[in-house]
């Protein structure tokens, strides 16, 4: 049983889709702090040729353990016309963009206040329109586990019956791997190369919202992000 988890990132980049597609069950790591400078509340979307950051506002209340669970956003601030008319108009000449539109706008001027919540419904729409089958997702504060670090995760996915860790990259400068193979956890890498495909602009531009890839290849995009698929890196 293999498992990935994540934060619920907020229109998630490839890399994210690549990780549920090699998961079992994908876990949204929502009992953790907000973390500063994540892609909790942000994406980028290509406009005008290059990178464009779109934010979601959340309420601040200076507390730096705020956790993402609880995490609300601040929609005194009108920011779903902007994001949605961002958007369009990036988009709207794209080859599949009007297959996908609708779905994606209805739920960014749904009546959300809590930013995991949201941003959880945005990623299940992308693994529907994606393709991406057969996966359980489950809501890490659900599980009800206590711990702090690497012993939270370990304590989650054995609530999961884990046999496989499904890790980014960036972890194995923290992890003590040791501690999860002594709980009988495999634990493996993400390789992830990212794909490069034809756009709405003749210079390609990597690493936005897997929206672009939806947008843009519609029913192909799924076999776009694996035609260079290597599914672990060995450790």
């Amino acid at each position: 049983m293999i498992v990935g988890i994540h934060q619920p990132n907020y229109l998630p980049w490839l890399g994210y889709m690549h990780k549920i597609y090699h998961s079992d069950i994908f876990i949204f790591f929502d009992n953790t702090q907000v973390p500063r400078g994540s892609f909790f509340n942000r994406v980028n979307i290509l406009a005008g040729g290059k990178a464009y950051l779109l934010t979601v506002p959340i309420k601040s209340s200076g507390d730096l353990n705020l956790m993402i669970k609880d995490c609300q956003i601040n929609n005194n601030i009108k920011w779903k016309k902007k994001h949605w008319s961002t958007i369009k108009y990036s988009y709207q000449k794209a080859a599949y963009f009007e297959k996908y539109a609708d779905k994606f706008k209805e739920l960014i001027f749904k009546d959300y206040e809590n930013l995991a919540e949201f941003n959880i419904d945005l990623i299940k729409l992308l693994t529907d329109c994606f393709g991406i089958k057969d996966k359980k997702f489950i809501v890490g504060s659900s599980l009800n586990v206590k711990g702090t670090k690497n012993q939270l995760l370990i304590n989650m996915l054995k609530k999961v019956g884990a046999t496989t860790y499904l890790s980014g990259t960036g972890a194995k400068e923290y992890m003590v791997i040791k501690d999860y193979e002594d709980n009988g956890i495999k634990v493996v890498f993400q390789k992830f190369t990212h794909p490069i495909y034809k756009q709405t602009v003749l210079n390609f531009v990597p690493n936005l919202s897997s929206l672009d890839l939806l947008f843009n290849h519609g029913p192909n995009a799924l076999k776009i992000l694996l035609e260079n698929d290597i599914q672990f890196e060995k450790r």
